[in-house]
């Protein structure tokens, strides 16, 4: 293969991909370990972690420039921001997935 042969799934799971998931499940690992969960309990919260942080991806610095303003003052591709940004998604995706699968049941779980 050469360098100009594109690969979307070289691209998609390659070295960033793979540093945003990293964080985005440590998030969920300290999510997990803070409101000390059970080892079951935890493994689902890093995965949950890992999924909603890999999905959003690069574009999770501009996400939470929404909530936190500061942010918009940096750029969103430095690599400090990107993993910060997915830690802090992995840390709250089980919150904001469980409130979002909520509402679309209309409120039954």
């Amino acid at each position: 293969m050469t360098d100009n042969d594109p690969n979307i799934w070289r691209e998609v799971f390659g070295p960033l991909g793979q540093v945003i998931a990293f964080f985005g499940g440590l998030g969920g690992l300290v999510n997990a370990l803070v409101t000390r969960k059970p080892l079951r309990e935890t493994l689902r919260v890093v995965i949950v972690g890992v999924a909603v942080a890999f999905g959003l991806g690069t574009i999770s610095p501009y996400i939470l420039a929404k909530v936190v303003p500061e942010l918009s003052a940096v750029s969103g591709a430095a690599l400090g921001i990107l993993t910060a940004s997915a830690f802090v998604v992995g840390l709250v995706a089980v919150a904001l997935v469980e409130r979002l699968m909520g509402r679309a049941n209309g409120g039954q779980q």
